[in-house]
């Protein structure tokens, strides 16, 4: 049986691991919408036929879950919450200074 010292290294290992590819899960596997000229990502549209939504919807929630933590935020589309875009928040003139 796995010491509690492992255990903890290994749910460390998870979520770094997890941290690196929801973005990317989001960003290759959903389409593209392009509204006015800027790229978000559609999370209810798979980008190929043969890829499961489910990821991409796992990838935002779990994005959703561990909050503000990353360099980029991801923000949804006003009129439309399944929309989503990243913003990288060193270039962002929009963010709200705290």
């Amino acid at each position: 049986m796995p010491s509690t010292e492992t255990n903890m290294q290994l749910l460390e290992l998870a979520r770094d691991i997890a941290d690196r590819t929801a973005r990317c899960d989001i960003e290759l596997f959903a389409k593209d919408a392009w509204i006015d000229g800027i790229q978000h990502y559609d999370t209810t549209v798979p980008r190929g036929f043969d890829v499961d939504v489910t990821v991409v919807r796992e990838a935002v929630d779990y994005l959703d879950l561990r909050g503000d933590v990353f360099p980029w935020r991801m923000e949804r589309h006003q009129a439309c919450a399944e929309l989503v875009r990243f913003v990288d928040k060193s270039t962002d003139t929009n963010q709200v200074e705290g």
